[in-house]
């Protein structure tokens, strides 16, 4: 089962405020993110009043 995103207005302006190489690598992630048969498996979930929502982690991890 493919997913599809949909941005509201808000996160077209803040994604073209970003710059290009942060652009593509969120664009090359979303682009595999819709194809995933279980797209839950890179997600953590928020809590408190973020309850709901959820977290990404996208590109490298620096120790």
């Amino acid at each position: 089962m493919a997913y599809k995103i949909d941005f509201e207005e808000n996160a077209n302006r803040a994604f073209d405020s970003l710059d290009k190489s942060t652009q593509k690598l969120i664009a090359k992630f979303l682009d595999c993110y819709q194809l995933l048969e279980n797209p839950r498996c890179f997600e953590r979930a928020l809590r408190h009043n973020l309850y709901g929502l959820w977290r990404y982690r996208i590109g490298k991890v620096i120790d």
